[in-house]
């Protein structure tokens, strides 16, 4: 996927801007900054917990971290990787209370989703939600967010070289499943 690199630059300043004037006490500029990063925190949440289920709960409850926290940012380009990892967080604890309840398997990767005999897309989208949770994480926040390795080791809370193993293991798995290459 292309990305403009002035659009994405442009955003960036933006929440940037957005980031000190909420930490500035600015309200409007706390909901907008909200109503930009929200879906996207949802899209992560479920993600990494597979389904919606929960997904909106973990968010709401990152919201409030995000808000509590917000003032202790220090360098708001880094809000992002910071807000991230605050959602991945909350779904960790999402998914720790829905073992400790035992309602639903801790690794929904368990049960593989059958390919389709759909276009490629389809293909592509059951290939990637077999993937396991972390590796499924690390490919959307690298190839869909357009995340950095750096910010993605930050939104996930695992070191440089984790994310690094998640991706590589990850394209390995998938391109096997789509082109059938075992090397």
């Amino acid at each position: 996927m292309a990305t403009n690199p002035i659009v994405s630059r442009v955003d960036a300043v933006f929440d940037e801007a957005l980031v000190l004037y909420a930490q500035a006490g600015r309200r409007e500029a706390l909901e907008r900054l909200a109503s930009r990063w929200r879906p996207r925190h949802y899209a992560h949440a479920r993600r990494l917990l597979g389904s919606g289920d929960g997904a909106a709960d973990a968010v709401q409850d990152a919201w409030l971290d995000i808000v509590r926290g917000l003032w202790r940012l220090k360098d708001p380009s880094r809000f992002p990787g910071w807000s991230y990892a605050i959602v991945t967080r909350r779904c960790q604890d999402h998914l720790r209370r829905r073992v400790r309840a035992a309602e639903t398997p801790l690794d929904d990767a368990s049960e593989p989703i059958a390919p389709t005999k759909n276009d490629g897309v389809q293909d592509v989208t059951a290939r990637l939600a077999a993937l396991p949770s972390e590796q499924r994480a690390a490919v959307a926040l690298y190839y869909l967010d357009g995340f950095t390795v750096a910010e993605i080791a930050t939104a996930l809370a695992v070191p440089i070289g984790t994310v690094k193993t998640r991706l590589f293991h990850a394209r390995r798995t998938l391109r096997r499943a789509l082109i059938g290459d075992d090397s």
